[in-house]
């Protein structure tokens, strides 16, 4: 009889196993991917995404769950949207540019009709009104293509980084 309950109590556990808990990531982690604890945290080349996960990101850094952001890379479209927003915690290096565009939003008739219409609308992103005159100033979002705006002219609106205190210096003993 004991041996029964315990084969019983097994299989209660293997049908119903311990939930194990869910993991979020940061919304700046979906968007740049994992910088774990680094602060700094170098931003690999980014040609954007969806604007919600990029503003959510922003909105994280901006709250403190990074202290700084480079940019020494290519950054467009909603990543762009991303600098703006985190200005205050964002510096740029000497390859920095920034990419801009009209965004895309796709709409569709539903299952009101078979086969469902789906089609693009163009818009013009929510800059600052500093970036966003900056923008119109060269003819506006392109539709097609990239307005890029180089490290010489980003340095109006973000700050250039100081490598010489970001990066950690080598100990002179050597050691690690």
């Amino acid at each position: 009889m004991r041996r029964l309950l315990w084969a019983l109590a097994y299989l209660v556990c293997m049908a119903y196993p311990a939930k194990a808990p869910t993991y979020s990531p940061s919304p700046f982690s979906v968007v740049f991917g994992h910088c774990g604890i680094r602060d700094p945290c170098f931003i690999a080349p980014n040609n954007g995404g969806y604007l919600y996960e990029f503003l959510q990101a922003a909105e994280a850094v901006n709250r403190g769950d990074k202290n700084l952001v480079v940019i020494n890379t290519a950054c467009g479209s909603a990543c762009v949207l991303f600098a703006d927003r985190a200005r205050e915690r964002v510096c740029i290096g000497e390859l920095a540019v920034f990419q801009f565009h009209k965004g895309t939003r796709r709409h569709w008739t539903g299952f009101r009709q078979y086969p469902p219409e789906i089609w693009n609308v163009r818009f013009d992103p929510s800059h600052s009104s500093d970036i966003d005159s900056w923008v119109r100033e060269r003819g506006g979002y392109p539709a097609d293509g990239w307005l890029d705006m180089t490290y010489q002219e980003a340095r109006r609106f973000w700050r250039p980084c100081d490598f010489n205190n970001l990066l950690p210096r080598p100990d002179p003993r050597g050691s690690f």
